[in-house]
């Protein structure tokens, strides 16, 4: 688990693991660059309470700040389990995470990874208190894992997915050049040699600061965009210079897919746009034709009490007239 001067948001993730009805777990925690004792307090309170005996924490300190895959490769070499999960301190897991991810990977030797569909979650942050604001669903199949998908584009958050140890190792690491979307880079070298499977079970999460949130984290936000933006051009650069056992051209084929995802997108956003403006359409019609039957009602209504005031005004004026109409409703 990857940190760095957040120590809201360490704290509800290491919970998150604490909580797994998988057991055989070690989290390693890596600190970035942060301050150390800010971390060692929040994984000593964690550590009291811990409820399974083969569950433990380490925490790695990197007295500066390295790139994401230089981190991820740290807390990979400290560990020595059969699997790996690269999370960040801004994920969080459902309990069942490790049962359901570890137990498909267990069951399909041939996969490399597992990756789980995720909440992407917006939140406001104030001092030491989060509030959701809303969330988004994903859902993650097996087109979505493809090597063209991914070099696309489509990337799942790092703490959704489960990756065989051997895999990692075989593919040599995380890529320690690059300022950001190492995870994104190495997910794609995955799928280019083996199966990423897909698992439906929604059962991450992934927290997000809103504009609301303290300028610290809007700050962040924005640093983190610029990064990925940076990133995202070296691959591309890279992968121009790459050409792949099928003859096609590594980045030219990424710069195609791309524009295939963003147009379909695109053609999806208009899709949803035009449901949106006839739900309203249709909502606006209801609204005519319930205030027109209100409004009917109403007048009826009107009418009635009218006919009523003239009848009592009339018995008032003629109570024999109002007699003889007693009379007439009594021998009905």
């Amino acid at each position: 688990m990857r940190t760095f001067e957040r120590p809201v948001l360490l704290a509800r993730a290491i919970a998150s693991v604490q909580q797994q009805t998988f057991s055989d777990w070690v989290l390693i925690i890596v600190n970035n660059g942060g301050d150390p004792r800010a971390v060692d307090a929040i994984v000593k309170v964690a550590g009291t309470s811990l409820s399974h005996g083969a569950a433990q924490i380490v925490t790695h300190h990197f007295e500066t700040c390295v790139s994401g895959g230089a981190a991820s490769n740290a807390g990979v070499a400290m560990s020595e389990s059969d699997y790996v999960v690269m999370q960040d301190d801004s994920q969080t897991w459902h309990p069942d995470f490790l049962k359901v991810t570890v137990g498909i990977l267990d069951q399909n030797k041939s996969a490399a990874a597992a990756a789980t569909s995720y909440k992407q979650v917006l939140e406001t942050q104030r001092a030491n208190r989060l509030w959701p604001i809303q969330e988004s669903l994903s859902v993650v199949d097996d087109g979505q894992l493809t090597f063209i998908s991914l070099v696309a584009g489509h990337v799942p958050p790092p703490g959704s997915v489960l990756i065989r140890r051997s895999a990692a190792q075989k593919m040599g690491g995380f890529d320690e050049l690059l300022p950001a979307l190492d995870h994104w880079e190495f997910l794609v070298r995955i799928a280019e040699q083996s199966v990423i499977m897909a698992v439906p079970e929604d059962l991450a999460r992934h927290h997000s600061r809103s504009i609301r949130s303290d300028e610290e984290a809007e700050t962040s936000h924005a640093d983190s965009k610029l990064k990925e933006i940076s990133a995202r051009d070296l691959l591309i650069d890279r992968w121009l210079g790459e050409t792949m056992p099928n003859g096609l051209n590594k980045g030219e084929l990424a710069l195609t897919a791309a524009g295939a995802r963003q147009a379909a997108e695109a053609v999806r956003a208009m899709d949803d746009s035009n449901k949106r403006v006839e739900g309203l359409e249709r909502v606006v019609r209801d609204l005519q034709l319930s205030m027109s039957g209100d409004i009917a009602h109403q007048l009826a209504h009107i009418i009635q009490q009218r006919r009523l005031w003239r009848r009592i005004f009339r018995v008032v004026l003629n109570p024999a007239h109002g007699l003889r109409a007693i009379k007439r409703l009594i021998a009905k």
